[in-house]
């Protein structure tokens, strides 16, 4: 699967048709990369026509684990000005998160509900602070089957409901140099 290189991350040409060409023989289907050739006479690609990853849109939000949402409030809010957001309860995670805004950026608080929560476990050996950085994505599907195809490991093998209507998947820290990572679909950015 093509990765796009250094010195070629340009923005693409704006879509006017279905099919694009970057001019360095990398394609574009709406919002799907290829790689290979784009023969404009039979209006589709002519080699290696497999998609890759849908674009990263951005961070989607960075996750701070917290012992208690109210005291961290006292502290997010209050001392650091952050804008307090909404609160949602996630039982398939066993969760409530705190959203916070911060400019652009949000910050979401999340704190355990239960002792077998795996955020739970995560406060016990590492304690309260930083948890995982979320990057928005189109597809969460597509995301997942570039991230295992490129020899990454998927904590989630099957996309579920995030907080606030998203899709989401959590990708192991071992394939991302320790960090914990979230893949959002139909989040803010």
């Amino acid at each position: 699967v093509f990765i796009r290189p250094a010195g070629g991350n340009r923005a693409p040409k704006p879509n006017l048709r279905a099919w694009g060409d970057d001019g360095e023989g990398h394609c574009w289907h709406h919002t799907f990369w290829y790689r290979g050739t784009y023969n404009p006479h039979l209006g589709s690609m002519t080699s290696f026509p497999q998609a890759i990853m849908s674009r990263v849109l951005g961070v989607d939000h960075i996750a701070v684990v917290v012992e208690d949402l109210d005291d961290a409030l006292l502290v997010w809010r209050d001392q650091l000005g952050l804008e307090a957001g909404p609160r949602e309860v996630i039982e398939d995670q066993q969760v409530v998160i705190q959203m916070m805004q911060a400019g652009a950026t949000r910050i979401e608080l999340v704190q355990p509900l239960t002792p077998e929560s795996p955020v739970q476990k995560f406060l016990e050996k590492r304690g309260p602070g930083l948890h995982h950085l979320a990057l928005a994505v189109e597809d969460c599907s597509a995301a997942m089957g570039h991230i295992e195809g490129n020899g990454g490991t998927l904590i989630d093998q099957e996309p579920k409901p995030g907080a606030h209507g998203t899709t989401i998947a959590f990708v192991h820290p071992r394939s991302t140099g320790g960090v914990l990572t979230e893949i959002v679909e139909g989040g803010t950015r």
